[in-house]
C-alpha cells in the first residue's frame, strides 16, 4: 500500500473512531438524563447539549431520543458487522439454536456499548415502550440477515436449501426473542442482571424447540 493509501486509511479510521465516540456520548447522555428524570420529559436538545454536540449532529446518528437511549446504530447493522458477529458464535446443536442465538447476538449489538447494558436493561424494565421500540427497529434488519445466517447454517452442515426456508426459520426463531422480552417485562428486575436475561433466553429457546418437536 502506498503512503497516500496509508494516509487515507488512517483518516477513515480516525473518522470512524470519532463517530463511535460521538454515538457513545449521545447514548451516555440519553441514559443519564432519562435515569435522572423521565423518558417523556427528556428532549433531543437536552441530550445533544449534555453530549456537547448540536441537535443537527444528534440526528446524524439517531432519529429519536428512544433510539439514543437504546443506542441504535446504523454501523452496528451493516452486513460486514453482522457476518463477523454470527461467525464468531459458539456452535450449537440444532438449526433452531443456531438461528436463535445468531439473532440475539446481532440484535444485542444494536444496543450500544456493553458497559451501558445494565442501565439500559433497567430502563427497558421501567419503560416497556423501549422494548417495543427496539423490536420495531430490529425488523428493519431481519430480511438482511437471511444470507449471513444461510452461510452459517451451510458451514455447520445444516443448510436448509433455499432462501424462503431460511427466512421462515428466522421468523420462527424470532419468537424466542419475543418470548424472552415478554417474560422479562413481567419481572422488570430481571433486566438488571445479564445472567438472568441469558437464563430466560435459554429457557425460551428450549421452549421453542419443545413446541416445534411436539408439532412434528
Amino acid at each position: 500500500m502506498s503512503t497516500s493509501q496509508d494516509h487515507a486509511a488512517d483518516c477513515v479510521s480516525l473518522r470512524e473512531r470519532k463517530a463511535r465516540q460521538t454515538r457513545q456520548a449521545l447514548q451516555d447522555a440519553a441514559l443519564d438524563l432519562v435515569s435522572a428524570g423521565t423518558l417523556e420529559g427528556v428532549t433531543v436538545a437536552q441530550i445533544a447539549e449534555r453530549a456537547e454536540v448540536s441537535p443537527r449532529t444528534f440526528f446524524n446518528y439517531f432519529s429519536s431520543k428512544e433510539d439514543a437511549v437504546v443506542g441504535l446504530s446504523a454501523e452496528a447493522m451493516n452486513a460486514e458487522a453482522r457476518r463477523a458477529v454470527i461467525a464468531s458464535l459458539p456452535e450449537r446443536s440444532t438449526p433452531v439454536e443456531e438461528v436463535a442465538y445468531a439473532l440475539r447476538a446481532v440484535f444485542s449489538k444494536i444496543g450500544g456499548k456493553p458497559s451501558n447494558g445494565r442501565r439500559l436493561r433497567h430502563l427497558m424494565g421501567q419503560y416497556p415502550q423501549l422494548v417495543n421500540h427496539r423490536m420495531e427497529i430490529t425488523r428493519d434488519v431481519e430480511s438482511d440477515l437471511v444470507e449471513a445466517i444461510a452461510e452459517r447454517l451451510s458451514a455447520r452442515g445444516m443448510a436448509l436449501g433455499d432462501e424462503d426456508s431460511t427466512r421462515m426459520l428466522i421468523l420462527v426463531c424470532k419468537a424466542a426473542l419475543q418470548h424472552t422480552y415478554r417474560t422479562l417485562q413481567s419481572d422488570p428486575s430481571s433486566y438488571e442482571s445479564e445472567e438472568a436475561a441469558e437464563a430466560v433466553f435459554a429457557d425460551s429457546v428450549h421452549l421453542l424447540r419443545s413446541v416445534i418437536e411436539r408439532l412434528s
